[in-house]
């Protein structure tokens, strides 16, 4: 058999079974799947995270000690208490009538 005829039934067999997808596609598929699944675990992983947090400041607003936090954490009292107490600082609380009256009063400051 030579290389046309070779290649006319390749031809013939391609119009006849469904094009399958390509290795690449086939690859990009599979690693859509698998980013799929992690990106759904990541998005699980920040509900947990904002869930934790809520707790700890629940528990700690009815006066549990960081020592009992971090028992439940399973982690020491002092990695307890730098996470959250860390995380506390970086993202305060701010009421939007005290962050106006706190702006007004730098502004005022400066021009004195």
């Amino acid at each position: 058999m030579g290389k046309r005829q070779r290649r006319r039934v390749r031809d013939q067999r391609a119009s006849v079974v469904p094009q399958q997808p390509s290795p690449d596609d086939q690859g990009r598929i599979a690693a859509d799947k698998a980013t799929a699944r992690l990106r759904r675990l990541v998005d699980q992983l920040a509900v947990i995270d904002r869930e934790i947090d809520a707790e700890i400041d629940r528990l700690e607003g009815w006066g549990f000690s960081w020592p009992t936090i971090a028992r439940a954490l399973g982690v020491t009292r002092q990695a307890a208490r730098q996470r959250y107490l860390r995380q506390r600082i970086s993202t305060p609380a701010v009421d939007p009538s005290s962050a106006e009256a706190l702006v007004g009063s730098s502004c005022a400051s400066r021009h004195r």
